[in-house]
């Protein structure tokens, strides 16, 4: 009982850790985003960031303090001699406190993707993200439950399986949404990827910023030299002998001489 009572002790702190980086990068991709916002925006963030930011020095000073001394933590179960606090209430308020930082991390952006100028598809996509996201409240909500009967319970080791994990499933569904917006891009690439696998032999067409041209992979051409350190003849005309393509033509002729004997019986 000693040794799993280190490792809850040492997995508290590492779960403070993951929900505090992932609601920060959320709310840093925010900013990233809205960077235009209004002043709406920027109180709703830096309120949400003082959220976020006071749940970690809450449980650090918490934790490290809750048992005279520390080591009663995992050692009071031998019977040694010290106090601790309500550590089962402590991680219940402590909870909730993360799932009130939940819903508000989540509800920030809403009222900036209605200002958007997109359309109703598109509104929709960004809305089911959202709603994605709101599968961490879920399993907050539900770790709440779990910590609740965990602190009442007889028995701590019975219940203290099933608050583990419900306090893994919440920051790993954390990560997935704060990686969500990504995904577009990874999708696109990816498509990209497949497609110039299928099209190795045929030409294609792409925008290249003056308009389209014509693309060959594989390119069978008269052999030309863009005349540069070789054609000292064309140095003195400036930056416009860079843009302009010069056809070098070697010419062969051969001059076959008739014999005279020949050349008197044609005549």
């Amino acid at each position: 009982m000693v040794e799993v009572s280190k490792l809850s002790y040492i997995y508290t702190y590492l779960f403070a850790i993951s929900v505090f980086t992932t609601k920060v990068s959320i709310l840093l991709f925010y900013r990233r985003i809205f960077s235009r916002g209004g002043l709406s925006f920027k109180i709703a963030f830096w309120f949400g960031t003082f959220l976020v930011a006071s749940y970690p020095v809450i449980f650090l000073f918490t934790m490290l303090f809750c048992c005279t001394p520390l080591s009663h933590y995992w050692t009071q179960f031998k019977g040694t001699e010290g106090s601790c606090i309500d550590v089962g209430h402590f991680f219940v308020i402590l909870a909730i406190i993360n799932l009130f930082t939940n819903v508000i991390v989540l509800l920030i952006p809403v009222p900036e993707v209605l200002k958007l100028q997109m359309s109703r598809e598109k509104k929709g996509a960004v809305f089911g993200i959202l709603a994605l996201g709101g599968l961490v409240c879920i399993a907050s909500a539900v770790r709440v439950y779990y910590l609740d009967v965990f602190s009442k319970a007889a028995d701590n080791t019975w219940a203290m399986g099933t608050v583990a994990i419900w306090s893994s499933v919440e920051p790993s569904m954390g990560i997935v949404s704060a990686c969500l917006p990504s995904f577009k891009s990874f999708l696109r690439y990816l498509r990209r990827k497949g497609g110039s696998k299928s099209r190795s032999s045929f030409p294609t067409i792409s925008n290249g910023g003056k308009g389209n041209r014509l693309r060959f992979d594989d390119e069978i051409a008269l052999r030309s030299q863009i005349v540069g350190g070789e054609g000292s003849m064309h140095s003195g005309q400036g930056s416009e002998a860079g843009r302009q393509i010069y056809v070098k033509t070697d010419v062969e002729q051969v001059i076959t001489e008739i014999p005279e004997a020949m050349r008197r019986s044609n005549v």
